[in-house]
């Protein structure tokens, strides 16, 4: 079991990030912190089907946010072991990157390069959007709750 004080932040490009925007992948990558499973362990304690989840591993090793540490050999089966690499991402970026949007149909995530008044600017559009919708009084049969969180985190200059 790993030690949860040694656990380290790591950067990520856009790509990684996208990747960690996928909410059975964030599962993954909780479960994958305090201890190394294979795909059908991980599964197995998130109740999912063993194939989904070792495709949601797969695309989070190649994309170098686990890693193997372990394979064994069990009756000629090989089980691959993996491992979070880190327990918080911090976006790195270029100067030469722009304005990043990626929404996978429940979560959006966005690298924008605002000035201060930009900044504020869009906290009051956002402000008055979420009032807008709020008001609307038309609830349909079919509507469904939802809970939107959002975090502005100011990244250093690189």
């Amino acid at each position: 079991m790993r030690d949860m004080n040694k656990l380290k932040s790591m950067y990520v490009t856009p790509a990684q990030m996208k990747l960690l925007s996928n909410s059975i992948r964030t599962q993954i990558m909780y479960v994958l912190l305090s201890e190394a499973m294979t795909a059908k362990q991980v599964a197995d304690k998130l109740g999912e089907s063993p194939g989904n989840v070792h495709y949601h591993v797969q695309k989070l090793y190649y994309g170098g946010l686990i890693e193997l540490v372990e394979t064994k050999e069990i009756s000629g089966v090989v089980e691959k072991y993996y491992r979070s690499k880190a327990d918080s991402f911090e976006l790195n970026v270029s100067n030469n990157d722009t304005n990043l949007v990626h929404y996978n149909g429940s979560r959006m995530f966005a690298y924008l390069k605002l000035s201060q008044p930009e900044l504020q600017e869009l906290m009051d559009e956002l402000a008055e959007l979420l009032s807008k919708w709020e008001r609307r009084l038309n609830v349909s049969p079919d509507s469904v709750e939802i809970v939107i969180d959002s975090s502005i985190i100011l990244s250093k200059n690189r």
